[in-house]
């Protein structure tokens, strides 16, 4: 039996779809308590690896006491060795998933122990990437503007924002400062956002809550965020996708991929709205579609460790 659980909607989606075809009986766990009600033998035990004192490093330190094999995923190719502080201190699970061999670089650059890396692929990824084959979205030449949202304000202390040298919300007011004064500004919200986060702009925007690329794709002309892996699902159906970081001096990985185009600065911005950016997804997509990796393979080899 595998147990998994986490406080990232996106890993929950990461894990389902690696799973797929598993011969392991599954289980979610959605809080701590629910640990309690587990009655069966629990082989394996998988998680995200959310920012904090999250609910998935409290099922790992459970499964530890347990001893049961620990595994956190890493679905995105950012902020490796940080997923694992508490208080300033590391806390790693046994193993540790990532995307690719470029995301196994990234994690032991950061200073992750190379022995408890392995790599997963990424299904989720390759599930968009079927989609984008079978379906022509097209896009409307409209005059909207859609701002993909994140809790970094909650996710994050002053001191690393004034390191980001940007936040949410200065990314939100430079966008409606500089959009041409006829366009419409939506936000969607990350799931850990509400409406109410954003209470003093009700009169300049509008609000999207769920995410359905088909929506999405076909009814914004203007796509832009910060670091959200919801700018990489995109670019993997359009060329146009913006990452948007105010004076940030660090880079996204989604430009190195060919599904962003990065810009750090308000002129940079306005040429955007002039004139979209064309990127070339094609390395990626072939990249994501060359990973294939079973999941009880990669249980049987761990288990070896």
């Amino acid at each position: 039996m595998i147990i998994y659980g986490s406080d990232d909607p996106g890993a929950i989606v990461y894990i389902k779809n690696f799973l797929i075809g598993s011969k392991y009986k599954k289980q979610e766990i959605k809080t701590i308590r629910a640990l309690n009600n587990i009655n069966k033998k629990v082989n394996f035990i998988i998680t995200g690896s959310a920012l904090g004192d999250t609910l998935d490093k409290k099922i790992i330190k459970w499964g530890k006491q347990e001893k049961i094999i620990t595994i956190s995923v890493i679905e995105h190719w950012t902020f490796f060795k940080k997923r694992f502080l508490i208080n300033n201190k590391l806390f790693y699970p046994d193993f540790i998933f990532v995307n690719d061999t470029y995301a196994k670089k990234l994690a032991i650059k950061e200073g992750i122990p190379k022995k408890k890396i392995f790599i997963s692929g990424n299904n989720y990824f390759r599930k968009i990437i079927k989609k984008k084959n079978i379906n022509k979205f097209k896009t409307n030449t409209n005059k909207k503007v859609l701002f993909i949202s994140e809790p970094l304000s909650e996710s994050h202390s002053g001191k690393t924002l004034s390191q980001f040298g940007y936040n949410e919300f200065k990314i939100l007011d430079s966008i409606l400062k500089n959009k041409p004064t006829d366009w419409n500004v939506t936000i969607k919200l990350h799931p850990k956002e509400k409406m109410q986060k954003y209470k003093k702009y009700l009169n300049n925007i509008r609000f999207l809550k769920v995410k359905n690329h088909r929506n999405i794709i076909q009814n914004y002309n203007f796509i832009i965020g910060m670091t959200s892996i919801l700018l990489l699902e995109l670019g993997v159906y359009r060329s146009d996708i913006i990452s948007y970081r105010l004076n940030s001096k660090d880079s996204f990985i989604g430009e190195k991929f060919g599904l962003t185009k990065n810009i750090t600065k308000e002129k940079q911005l306005i040429n955007c709205f002039k004139k979209k950016p064309k990127n070339i997804n094609i390395k990626f997509i072939q990249k994501i579609n060359s990973i294939k990796i079973k999941a009880d393979m990669l249980f049987e080899l761990i288990s070896l460790e």
